[in-house]
């Protein structure tokens, strides 16, 4: 009878140890697998859709750190995103003062503006020399046509003047000292609003 309550006892305490390792490796290795999977896929750039389970032991605190880590990334990736799409006004914020990715993210959001800002810049100033080029080529050319004649070359040089300035009037004065005890200036050409106007004033 003894020997049979110690084997019955053996067996039950056999059993139930190998219950609880069995219970125990999965409960182990079942989360350890499931991170391993995730670690595996992150490797290959591809960010898991759903959180990883947060259990109370170790592994559940490596679940916790690599959720984290996840909600990094998927922020890092959102923010090249906006910055590809020329939105430089995207808040983000690194996860801490030593997240290399993240700083160097901002680095070049801010270097990406400065060469924008300058290339701005450039094209502003390379429309006023083109425009100033020009307008003096044209001037040149205008000069040349009707010097025999005061009065039109006066309104064709106002009235390319205020259409070249996007001005909406302009007239041209003359010094008229024909005689010397009558010296005045005198209107030869006026322009406004489309349309030449003929107007004496001096």
């Amino acid at each position: 009878t003894f020997m049979r309550f110690l084997t019955f006892t053996t067996l039950l305490v056999a059993l139930g140890g190998l219950l609880v390792a069995i219970f125990s490796i999965r409960s182990i290795v079942k989360p350890i697998a499931n991170l391993k999977s995730i670690l595996l896929m992150m490797g290959k750039g591809k960010l898991p859709d759903h959180k990883v389970h947060v259990g109370t032991d170790e592994i559940g605190e490596m679940a916790n750190a690599l959720n984290f880590l996840v909600d990094g990334l998927k922020e890092k990736s959102l923010f090249a995103e906006e910055i590809g799409k020329g939105n430089f006004n995207h808040n983000y914020n690194p996860l801490s003062d030593e997240d290399v990715l993240g700083i160097s993210l901002l680095e070049m959001r801010k270097s990406l503006q400065t060469a924008e800002e300058e290339e701005e810049k450039r094209k502003e100033e390379d429309h006023k020399r083109n425009w100033a080029t020009q307008g003096l080529a044209k001037f040149a050319e205008l000069l040349r046509q009707d010097n025999d004649n005061i009065e039109a070359l006066s309104f064709n040089l106002i009235m390319n003047l205020v259409k070249y300035l996007g001005a909406n009037q302009g007239g041209v004065f003359i010094v008229n000292d024909e005689d010397n005890n009558n010296v005045f200036v005198e209107m030869k050409a006026c322009y406004a609003f489309e349309r030449r106007k003929f107007l004496e004033k001096r």
